[in-house]
């Protein structure tokens, strides 16, 4: 299995049940194989609602470094991330220090 860290701040669990009800976490770092990550995390409704403003007021959206998973919580996301590590398909995002 490829090594990955997931920088969750020390008190995520205090407030995790927030994020989930929000559908939505922002810039969350994650490093893999000396890249860094800043990940963007959605459920589909929430999703759906930032992209419909989004389109009314600009006529275009671009989710850099977005994930959509079913629902916010520690496991959600980690299981995410591993999938992503897992399949490669992370190297496709942007990292913070890529050339």
């Amino acid at each position: 299995m490829p090594n990955f860290e997931i920088h969750f701040s020390t008190d995520f669990s205090e407030y995790e049940w927030e994020i989930e009800a929000k559908g939505w976490y922002g810039d969350l770092p994650v490093t893999w194989r000396g890249k860094l990550y800043m990940l963007n995390f959605f459920d589909p409704v929430r999703l759906n609602q930032d992209l419909q403003g989004e389109l009314e007021q600009n006529s275009i959206a671009l989710l850099l470094n977005t994930v959509i998973i079913d629902r916010l919580t520690k496991n959600g996301i980690t299981e995410a991330v591993s999938k992503l590590v897992n399949s490669g398909e992370l190297s496709e995002f942007k990292s913070e220090n890529s050339n």
